[in-house]
């Protein structure tokens, strides 16, 4: 549910081209930054399998984090 309220506000942001919204989904990336890098780290049991998606996923968020901040430096130029 949290994931998919931050992917909504990114996604409201960048239609809307605001950096209130984008501004939300980056701070709301970090919990989400915070409980892969548990999956990944800090769980007792790992399957190969976890490591793999978990390593997916840790780039997309983090490719996404990367291009919330590219948007909001270009929506506050305009």
């Amino acid at each position: 549910v949290f994931d998919g309220c931050r992917l909504l506000l990114g996604s409201k942001g960048n239609k809307t081209e605001q950096g209130g919204p984008i501004i939300l989904f980056l701070v709301m990336s970090i919990p989400s930054i915070l409980a892969i890098v548990y999956f990944l780290h800090l769980q007792v049991f790992v399957l190969r399998i976890d490591l793999i998606l978990t390593g997916i996923l840790a780039a997309f968020v983090g490719f996404e984090f990367l291009l919330g901040i590219v948007c909001v430096i270009r929506f506050r130029g305009k």
